[in-house]
């Protein structure tokens, strides 16, 4: 009875997740501001770069190792093509790091903007509720969640 009555309460909590996801995402991929649709397009390039230089690093490193022992005696196969490999590890690497740096400046606008909307829109609902509201409640500490909520 109590994993029934559980599973209910955890599909009530994922829809409440997602209905609260797809609020938000309508304040990030605002309609009136396609500058901000044009950073969240070039996050999301930057975040694949970054994956893809992730996924391929692994492999460049196992060629190195697999080059460094083989059986080769020339000396291509012992001075250029391992330092090639190294510099080319070290590079997916650094395009890793610097494609998740670029992002998150890219980004950055476009979260700061949706952040900004919902403060503003919560500024507003506060505003229009009622003097009553304000007297019986302590709106002091429900300011103070809002900012708390509002700060990144």
């Amino acid at each position: 009875m109590t994993a029934q009555k559980f599973d209910s309460h955890s599909q009530s909590d994922k829809r409440n997740h997602l209905s609260t996801a797809f609020t938000l995402l309508t304040y990030i991929w605002a309609k009136d501001r396609p500058d901000l649709k044009r950073r969240i397009i070039l996050a999301v390039g930057c975040l694949l770069a970054a994956e893809i230089s992730l996924i391929y690093s692994p492999y460049i490193l196992k060629f190195l190792v697999d080059h460094l022992t083989s059986n080769t005696s020339s000396l291509q196969s012992w001075a250029i093509v391992p330092v090639a490999l190294a510099l080319a590890y070290g590079a997916a690497r650094l395009f890793q790091q610097v494609f998740g740096e670029i992002r998150d400046a890219i980004f950055a606008k476009v979260g700061q903007n949706a952040i900004r909307q919902v403060a503003l829109k919560t500024f507003r609902h506060l505003h229009r509720l009622s003097l009553r509201f304000h007297l019986d409640r302590q709106t002091g500490g429900l300011s103070r969640v809002i900012e708390r909520g509002t700060k990144v």
